[in-house]
């Protein structure tokens, strides 16, 4: 067996070893590749690179009395990881595509829009015992005043417009600034310069910027009280 091993383990000379073929493994080896003419290697233990972004089919086999019926197979696809992914199809673009645009693979996937996704909630059951289901839908004000009025109601309203407005500038600055413009080292602001005033609004923000979120959902920049 290790006469075999020795004879399919492969040699390979690169500038650049990636362990790790998940998104920002291929992001960082697009770059380096791409843009600075590396040679890089990207090694993943799984049989399917990608990471969190890749699907995962099985097969149902409905269970039938009657032994004569042949049995029906139905197919389904599931994520291996999240499914919710913003910026793809327009600006402002997700650090992904702002990487595919710049190795000019911008143009090679088709983006499928959706318009929201379903929810189940069996904490909350309908009167007739069944999970309570509903649609959350994508769009200017649609989750304000659809789901978050319906079941949150107004005091939730008015809490999730005041923490909009409240956290404004510090989405703001990280929308207008794109993830490829962000470098280490001592050359770093020298990207950032483009983006000025953007910048100068983010350090206005000083440690909020870098932290979490705490300080906007339990003080002393805003509270939020209601649970929904």
């Amino acid at each position: 067996e290790e006469e075999e091993e020795e004879e399919t383990r492969i040699e390979e000379e690169v500038d650049v070893a990636i362990i790790g073929a998940g998104i920002g493994g291929l992001c960082a080896g697009a770059i380096l590749n791409t843009l600075y003419d590396k040679k890089v290697g990207i090694y993943e233990s799984h049989y399917l690179p990608g990471g969190c972004a890749h699907a995962f089919d099985r097969v149902s086999i409905s269970d039938d009395d009657d032994a004569k019926q042949k049995k029906e197979k139905t197919a389904f696809t599931f994520d291996s990881g999240p499914t919710i992914v913003l910026g793809c199809s327009r600006a402002p673009f997700n650090p992904l595509v702002q990487v595919m645009n710049a190795v000019g693979l911008g143009d090679c996937v088709e983006w499928i829009r959706y318009d929201g996704w379903g929810m189940i909630e069996h904490a909350k059951e309908e009167e007739d015992g069944s999970p309570l289901r509903w649609k959350l839908r994508l769009g200017p004000d649609a989750f304000e005043d659809g789901p978050l009025k319906k079941f949150g109601g107004p005091n939730a309203w008015k809490e999730f417009r005041e923490l909009c407005e409240v956290t404004k500038p510090l989405v703001g600055g990280a929308v207008d600034i794109p993830a490829m413009a962000m470098r280490p080292g001592s050359s770093s602001i020298v990207p950032l310069l483009r983006y000025f005033s953007s910048l100068v609004g983010l350090i206005k923000q000083g440690e909020v910027v870098t932290g979490t979120f705490a300080p906007f959902m339990d003080g002393p920049l805003y509270t939020v009280t209601d649970q929904w």
